[in-house]
């Protein structure tokens, strides 16, 4: 029969813990006896509550106890010790007489309790303090002073945060303000303001004005109408390598009226990591109103009353013309037909364009006389050589002629005066040569017989003129010292050349044929005809040969010694062959 034993168990676990021959209960500690609760009174306790203490204390304190009396309590259960649960279980014969057990589990939640004692928090105040301020009171004051705070604190925020706004945004502005297009802007504002007050001179320099322009009371005034009426605008000036130079020109209604120059003093650091340029003004000047216009060479373009000379392009049909006055230009410009316009840099202009290329002696005509200045001129080669002694041989004149009308009517008139019929020749032609006469000019003084000169030439040229060294020393009196034919004939006179000419009689009138054409007078001291020559060469009784000479004698009068005296002759100039 098996013995009943006793097992102590937890009573959070139904496990045997550990077995014992005796039994040892649990033993309960609490503390004996309660220690009084002290309290020490606020520092600034108002002055009833201090009464109310000191009159009643008994009231005071038995009020306080009883407050405190559920705290206490509570405290006490909690270091109470664990319940231990005891079951019967049946006797076991490795055991023998039953014994009590005492799980170690309890020691610990003993000693867990004892802990928690320990760490119990303190004793509360004494209660009567609390009665008289009560919990809601010391709340509405941390809530005051919470707000007070947060108060201060937003507001010093606010203030910091528009400082900085306002650092950043004076910082901006700086830089705005010191961009090199801001500065122009500010100098543009500032002649605009000297303008409205009739202080110009505070934003100009009027010493450099009077002495480029010299202008007058009147024209000052119109100086600062024109800025006051006008749009004033600017544009950088390119060209400059250096990275530290700028330059811009402003304008009034597109005309350059200022210059402005400024250079780089360097980089500013602003906020550490920020850094701008700062420029100072160089220069600035007042340039009046100057521009440069580009039209065709043919127009005559005037700035008022005051005829404008244009500088020629690279292609030479169109010119540059610089304007420059203090006021305001009133450009005009005008073809060879006498239409005119006022120019505008934003107006679009048609011409009908004409190519007409002629001797510079001819006369082309709109309604007027079209100035030869308007033509290109370069030299006629066939006159390369008279011109050295003539200095009104003509040129070869090429007009680039825009005119604005739809249908122009020109007219051409040649070296004689007399009209040229162009009619079929259309917008575009070339007309070279002269217009001759059958006879000498009248105009010409001394006219020699270019006959004679021209045969005593052809004699020369065939070995037949006689005189030492065939005959140079003769002609030579019909040359210019010096010359380009003068050389070319003593070289014939001195060469082996004209010792091959054949053997051969002449008849007693060499020339068969003698006749002189097309006059053309260049100047009173020079013309030309076309001469035409034939004479026979026997060389057997059965072989002629027939010399024959057909071109254009170039004659000028002129002196060609270094005598002393003004003793001038006729001469050939040049000889140019005339192609049949």
């Amino acid at each position: 029969m098996k013995k009943n034993v006793t097992y102590y168990y937890d009573e959070d676990d139904a496990v045997p813990i550990k077995k014992r021959k005796k039994a040892v209960p649990l033993k309960k500690e609490m503390p004996e006896k309660e220690e009084p609760i002290s309290f020490t009174p606020r520092k600034n306790i108002s002055p009833s509550a201090k009464k109310t203490v000191e009159e009643k204390p008994a009231e005071v304190k038995k009020a306080s106890e009883a407050k405190a009396a559920p705290t206490v309590k509570k405290a006490a259960e909690t270091i109470e010790a664990p319940k231990i649960q005891i079951a019967e279980i049946p006797y076991n014969k490795e055991y023998g007489n039953p014994v009590s057990v005492v799980p170690s589990k309890v020691e610990a939640e003993t000693k867990r309790a004892e802990k928690a004692v320990k760490k119990a928090p303190p004793a509360p105040p004494k209660m009567e303090i609390e009665e008289l301020f009560p919990a809601e009171e010391k709340v509405e004051k941390k809530r005051a002073s919470f707000g007070l705070s947060f108060i201060i604190y937003i507001a010093v925020l606010l203030i910091l945060s528009v400082f900085c706004i306002l650092y950043v945004r004076g910082l901006l502005i700086d830089y705005e303000a010191a961009q090199p297009e801001n500065i122009v802007m500010s100098k543009i504002e500032e002649m605009t303001k000297a303008a409205e007050k009739g202080k110009i001179g505070s934003a100009v320099s009027l010493a450099e004005v009077m002495e480029k322009f010299s202008p007058t009371e009147k024209e000052l005034k119109e100086f600062t109408d024109d800025l006051l009426a006008s749009e004033i605008t600017y544009k950088k000036v390119s060209g400059s390598a250096d990275p530290d130079y700028i330059a811009f020109d402003i304008l009034s209604d597109n005309y350059k009226m200022a210059h402005l120059a400024m250079r780089s003093k360097g980089k500013v650091a602003k906020l550490v990591i920020f850094t701008m340029d700062v420029w100072e003004i160089e220069e600035f000047k007042v340039t009046g109103y100057t521009m440069d216009v580009s039209l065709p060479r043919s127009l005559t373009v005037k700035n008022g009353d005051a005829i404008i000379e244009g500088v020629p392009a690279e292609d030479e049909r169109y010119a540059t013309y610089s304007v420059s006055s203090l006021t305001m230009p009133e450009i005009t410009f005008t073809d060879v037909m006498g239409n005119t316009k006022s120019y505008s840099d934003s107006g679009e202009y048609k011409f009908k364009e004409y190519l007409i290329s002629v001797p510079s002696n001819y006369t082309l005509k709109g309604k007027d006389e079209i100035p030869l200045s308007v033509a290109t001129l370069s030299d006629i080669s066939d006159y390369r050589y008279v011109s050295e002694y003539c200095e009104e041989m003509p040129k070869k004149a090429d007009y680039s002629l825009c005119i604005m009308a739809d249908e122009a009517q020109l007219s051409l008139y040649d070296n004689n005066g007399a009209e040229v019929d162009i009619s079929s020749l259309g917008n575009s032609f070339t007309l070279e040569g002269q217009k001759g006469s059958d006879t000498m000019p009248e105009n010409v003084v001394n006219a020699p017989d270019p006959l004679a000169i021209a045969k005593q030439w052809s004699l020369f040229m065939t070995d037949d003129l006689g005189g030492k060294t065939h005959g140079f020393y003769n002609m030579e009196k019909n040359l210019i010292a010096d010359s380009y034919l003068r050389e070319v004939a003593w070289k014939w006179a001195t060469g082996v050349d004209i010792t091959f000419t054949s053997p051969h009689t002449l008849a007693k009138n060499p020339f068969t044929t003698a006749e002189a054409s097309n006059f053309v007078s260049y100047s009173d001291t020079c013309f030309s005809c076309d001469i035409l020559l034939e004479k026979p060469m026997y060389i057997t009784r059965a072989n002629t040969v027939i010399d024959k000479i057909y071109s254009t004698f170039y004659f000028v009068y002129c002196d060609d010694t270094d005598n002393g005296r003004d003793d001038p002759h006729w001469a050939i100039a040049d000889i140019q062959k005339i192609a049949e």
